[in-house]
């Protein structure tokens, strides 16, 4: 929050009274403050839920992707909030969006454990013995014969 405050502030004064002024602030905030707030959000997370410094660089695989996904919803938004939004509410449409971005960092971050834990759940037998793995290959060429 204040730091992205600040961040707006500069923003604002910095290209205030410009030709292309909004296009100079989305770019000025795609290029530098997307990566550095992306990293340190990763940085962070994987930093808490692994511990270890091998779990935050693992999570940087991830990176590209994000930045890909980032480009193409924070591009939209900042020129719709740069445009129309008064600077003293820049902040707050910012975290709206926010909502549904960190869920989608979120399931990034939880993604291969979420696989893991599915891959798991199928190996482990039912009450008949068979593990959910069997049956769903045995409902698979069912379907396939049928």
């Amino acid at each position: 929050g204040p730091m992205l405050n600040k961040w707006y502030h500069f923003l604002s004064h910095r290209f205030a009274n410009q030709s292309h002024r909004v296009l100079k602030m989305v770019a000025a905030d795609q290029l530098i403050m997307a990566p550095v707030s992306v990293a340190l959000y990763v940085s962070a997370v994987s930093a808490l839920n692994s511990g270890s410094l091998a779990g935050v660089a693992r999570q940087f695989d991830h990176f590209p992707e994000i930045m890909a996904t980032n480009y193409k919803l924070w591009p939209a938004v900042q020129v719709l909030n740069f445009t129309f939004a008064p600077s003293h509410l820049r902040l707050l449409v910012v975290n709206c969006v926010t909502i549904v971005w960190n869920t989608y960092l979120s399931w990034v971050a939880h993604r291969p454990r979420l696989a893991a834990k599915k891959k798991l759940i199928k190996s482990v037998p039912t009450a008949s013995g068979v593990s959910l793995a069997a049956v769903n290959h045995d409902q698979s060429a069912l379907k396939r014969d049928n």
